[in-house]
C-alpha cells in the first residue's frame, strides 16, 4: 500500500493496517523529513521522526505532517518497542495534535525564522523565564533546528510554544526573503 498524505490521512493509514491484521512499517517522507512506524497487528509499538529519536512524540509528530508520500512495508520488525498506548488512543491523540497544529506547521520548515514583533503589548502578558529565553533564541533570527537544540525542546512542544507566541502577537513568521 503507497500513496499520498493528501489522499490519505495518517489515521486512514494507520486503520486500514490494523484491519488487514498485518505487521510492517509505514515510510513517511514528510515536508519535515522521514518517519517511520512499525505496526503489529492492533498495536503502534515503535517510531522515528525527523525531531525525536524514537516513541509517542515520533508519530504524534507524524500526524501533523499533511503533505508527502507514505509506503507500508510488510513483515519489517524493530526490535525496539517504545510504544506501549492503545492504538485507538494513539490515534485520538494524533487527530486532536493534527486539529491542534498541522496548519502552523504546514507554515514552516526546519529553515525557517521569526520575528519578535516590535510594537508588542505587554502590559497583560506574565513571561516565564523560559518563555523569555525562547522569544530571545527566536529574536536571533534562529532556525527552527537551532532553536530545538538550543531550547533542548521537541518539536511538538516548539509548536505549542510558538502558537501560544503567534497568538499573543508576540512573535511572527518570517517570510522567505525577508
Amino acid at each position: 500500500m503507497k500513496g499520498t498524505l493528501e489522499s490519505f490521512s495518517l489515521e486512514e493509514i494507520l486503520q486500514a493496517v490494523n484491519q488487514s491484521k498485518k505487521f510492517g512499517r509505514i515510510d513517511i517522507q514528510g515536508a519535515h523529513g522521514q518517519y517511520g512506524i512499525y505496526i503489529n497487528k492492533d498495536n503502534i509499538y515503535h517510531a522515528f521522526s525527523p525531531h525525536y529519536e524514537r516513541g509517542i512524540n515520533a508519530v504524534l509528530e507524524a500526524f501533523i505532517e499533511t503533505k508527502g508520500t507514505f509506503e507500508f512495508k510488510e513483515m519489517l520488525n524493530s526490535k525496539f518497542i517504545t510504544i506501549s498506548k492503545p492504538f485507538f488512543d494513539v490515534i485520538t491523540e494524533g487527530i486532536a495534535l493534527k486539529e491542534e497544529l498541522a496548519s502552523l506547521n504546514s507554515e514552516i520548515s526546519d529553515d525557517t525564522t521569526f520575528d519578535l514583533v516590535q510594537e508588542a503589548n505587554f502590559e497583560n502578558i506574565s513571561l516565564s523565564g523560559s518563555d523569555l529565553k525562547f522569544l530571545r533564541d527566536l529574536g536571533k533570527g534562529l532556525p527552527v533546528s537551532s532553536v530545538l537544540k538550543e531550547e533542548n525542546i521537541d518539536y511538538i512542544t516548539f509548536l505549542r510554544k510558538l502558537k501560544s507566541f503567534i497568538d499573543i502577537k508576540l512573535v511572527k513568521i518570517k517570510k522567505a526573503g525577508q
